[in-house]
């Protein structure tokens, strides 16, 4: 068997696979949490079998769990989890997915913490050798290193609050200033 034949066995989650990343969604009402959290314990238990029927083994410490929803859904509902052999799986309060760091009520504050760290990080690499650079080059490095960063994944962070949008701008700005 492949791993491509994974999704056979889960019955109630959509499964999204890339590479050896794979993550179950399931969608509810807040009013059904429990029934939403019993058929992600289905799901997962037929994980570990079909796994362990293919000689491989889930690793239950990288298995996390987060809730979506409004700010009021998440915080009336708390922190859950669920138990899958003996291990408790709890929830979190944000996942990285593909390089976008997903957070619960998708502010994708901690995403844009982190993109704008990593450009921070590169322009301050950048300032040494900056007065050797003609303008020319200097859009060229930032052009190369730095949009591509800021445009990654952008369609879905790019609705977030203008205050969280704030530090990419201000790495905008400082690049048209050099």
């Amino acid at each position: 068997m492949m791993i491509n034949d994974l999704p056979l066995c889960i019955k109630h989650s959509l499964v999204i696979m890339f590479a050896d990343d794979t993550h179950l969604l399931i969608a509810g009402l807040p009013n059904s949490l429990n029934t939403l959290i019993a058929k992600l314990t289905i799901d997962l238990e037929n994980i570990t079998e079909w796994m362990e029927n293919n000689l491989m083994s889930l690793n239950l410490e990288k298995t996390k769990i987060m809730l979506v929803g409004t700010p009021n859904q998440v915080k009336s509902m708390g922190t859950f989890s669920l138990k899958i052999g003996n291990v408790v799986i709890q929830s979190i309060d944000s996942i990285k997915c593909l390089g976008l760091n997903y957070d619960p009520i998708m502010t994708w504050k901690n995403h844009i913490s982190n993109i704008s760290k990593k450009c921070n990080y590169l322009l301050w690499t950048f300032h040494p050798i900056q007065r050797l650079l003609t303008p020319k080059n200097r859009k060229l490095l930032i052009t190369s290193y730095i949009f591509p960063i800021i445009r990654y994944m952008v369609i879905f962070w790019s609705q977030c609050k203008k205050t969280h949008l704030y530090s990419v701008e201000k790495i905008l700005r400082q690049f048209a200033s050099n």
